[in-house]
């Protein structure tokens, strides 16, 4: 999805296990990797779990622009509807959490009330109050930030010197490609426009 400008940003996986947690942390992810530990996650005997996307979405259906693809709240569904993951739902039955934290955009916010998590505590986007300063979340903020790359929106939105009118003069479709260079290849995404 990058162009070859731009090459891809490396994927980075980060876990850690202790007796009382268990962290995956996804730095840039393809889909497929996003899939698996996603399935992971929700097929795993942890009472509670936390998904955290704090990346770009879509502002149409509030899917998650990966590096390779999107994942969209379709995409989370087949993942809570995998049989493994309803055997663990079936036996913890409302002894299970899920927090996830998200764009509001799409619907994310229908999780809750779908029939395959009703046996389990999901709530999209609680208010939670975290002492932020506190040494633990400045020691993790800082371990993460090492990882991250900050790419200016300016730069991924660059202007056009393509200016110009369409004429319609009867039932017709344009497809434009959407973005310029680097934004059209990572969303790979279509303006339509039609009379």
């Amino acid at each position: 999805m990058f162009s070859p400008a731009q090459p891809p940003l490396r994927e980075r996986l980060i876990q850690f296990a202790s007796e009382n947690l268990v962290t995956e942390i996804l730095i840039y992810p393809m889909v497929s990797t996003l899939l698996q530990c996603m399935r992971n996650l929700l097929s795993s005997f942890t009472r509670h779990r936390h998904v955290i996307h704090a990346g770009y979405t879509f502002a149409s259906n509030g899917s998650w622009a990966l590096q390779d693809g999107t994942f969209s709240y379709a995409d989370l569904s087949e993942a809570f509807q995998e049989i493994e993951t309803q055997r663990v739902i079936h036996a913890y039955e409302n002894g299970i959490s899920l927090d996830l934290h998200c764009s509001l955009e799409g619907d994310w916010c229908k999780l809750p009330k779908e029939p395959f998590s009703k046996g389990c505590n999901v709530r999209v986007n609680p208010i939670d109050v975290l002492s932020y300063g506190s040494p633990s979340i400045t020691k993790f903020i800082n371990y993460i930030s090492q990882f991250l790359i900050p790419t200016s929106l300016e730069s991924l939105l660059q202007c056009s010197d393509v200016v110009g009118n369409i004429r319609f003069s009867r039932p017709t479709l344009y497809v434009f490609p959407g973005g310029q260079d680097k934004l059209r290849d990572l969303f790979n995404t279509y303006i339509i426009i039609f009379q």
